[in-house]
Order: structure tokens, then sequence, then C-alpha cells
């Protein structure tokens, strides 16, 4: 995997579009976590749903998340971030270009 973008940044902006036209990104790693409730948390936070406009915007290859599981920061539990981005993902027909990866595993790109 050539260009990979680690989105540092755990809130929606608008700048994922031009990213995406200026970079031709094979991987995105975006955060994803702590997004409940929505009216305290969309300042600071993505949920699913934005992530996912997000990874669209961005046109990369593949997409993973992070900064979700550790902490209960938001009022989800901690272990719903993958898999309310599974519905998202698979409402969007996108859900082959996930690479789900959990505590304590790794991924080696081909």
């Amino acid at each position: 995997m050539g260009c990979r973008l680690l989105a540092g940044f755990p809130s929606y902006f608008d700048g994922f579009e031009e990213l995406g036209r200026d970079y031709a990104i094979d991987l995105a790693i975006i955060n994803l976590g702590a997004y409940e409730p929505r009216w305290f948390m969309a300042q600071s936070h993505m949920d699913p749903k934005e992530a996912v406009h997000a990874f669209k915007e961005l046109n990369a290859k593949k997409l993973m998340i992070a900064h979700w599981g550790t902490f209960r920061l938001g009022d989800e539990p901690v272990h719903f971030p993958p898999e309310d981005l599974r519905k998202e993902l698979a409402a969007e027909g996108l859900l082959d270009r996930w690479i789900d990866i959990r505590h304590g595993e790794t991924f080696f790109p081909v």
C-alpha cells in the first residue's frame, strides 16, 4: 500500500474531499469512537455515518478505524464502533473495502 492517511482529527471536516482529489489514498485510517450523544460529541468525534461519508470523500481504496474500544468516553458501549460502522458500510455497498482489525491483531498489506 502506497499512500496512507491517518486522520488525526477525530471529527468530520470539509477538507476530506480536497484530500481525496489531491492524493491517491490507498488506506485511510479514520478515528471512530466516543460519538454519542451527538449533541455533545458532534464537534469533536465522527459517528459511523460521518466516517463512511469521509471515507467516500477521501476516495481511498481501503478503510481501517482507530480511536475506539479502550475507554468509555461516550454514551455508546466501547465495542459498538466496529459494528455500527459495519452497518453503515453495508448500507453503502462498501463493506468489502473495510479492513476489520481488532485489538491485538496485526495487518500486513500485500
